[in-house]
């Protein structure tokens, strides 16, 4: 089984991760972003950003193979998105590479699920204490939601795509939700 929990920042989803992996007894392949934004780490010269995705892609590319089963926090969508919202797309040959290593990673998935936007607040205050930082803003959330999401749907089929109901349910309610949908796709 080949699960990733995708979306934007501020979703819950390392704790879907988590509790989906754990209820499944499977791998948990970690987000591995924070080379990408950890204060006081956080890169800023566009040529050391390309090669960090780049490598975020092939280390996880390479555990998911090592492990075969697993569930993924972030997956080869989300560093697309990430690659187009910084302005790497100008840097054609990669941005080439970068998408194709990137769909035809998603193709092995079963199943890529979305937990809903604007579960946890959007706010300045709101750090985790690895320093990661949420977007101060529902609007950018709700943004890098909808555009993962459309990556998501023009790379996969519509099948091997979960959208979670809204905030009111738990992360087990969640994980739950996600092992039904699982066990249909098999049946």
């Amino acid at each position: 089984m080949k699960i990733a929990i995708s979306g934007t920042a501020g979703i819950g989803k390392s704790s879907l991760a988590k509790a989906l992996a754990d209820k499944l007894r499977l791998p948990l392949i970690a987000e591995n972003y924070e080379t990408l934004f950890d204060k006081p780490k956080k890169i800023t010269d566009t040529g050391q950003l390309a090669e960090a995705i780049l490598r975020i892609l092939e280390s996880k590319q390479q555990l998911e193979e090592q492990h075969g089963s697993f569930v993924t926090d972030r997956c080869p969508i989300d560093l697309f998105h990430l690659w187009m919202k910084t302005g790497l797309w100008v840097r054609q040959q990669e941005t080439e590479r970068l998408y194709n290593m990137a769909v035809q990673q998603v193709d092995q998935y079963d199943l890529v699920v979305f937990p809903p936007s604007g579960i946890l607040a959007a706010d300045s205050e709101h750090e985790t204490r690895d320093f990661r930082q949420r977007t101060p803003s529902k609007y950018v959330q709700m943004y890098n939601h909808a555009s993962i999401i459309g990556l998501a749907l023009l790379w996969m089929p519509a099948e091997r795509l979960l959208f979670l109901p809204g905030a009111s349910q738990s992360v087990d309610e969640r994980a739950e939700a996600v092992i039904r949908t699982l066990t249909a796709l098999k049946g």
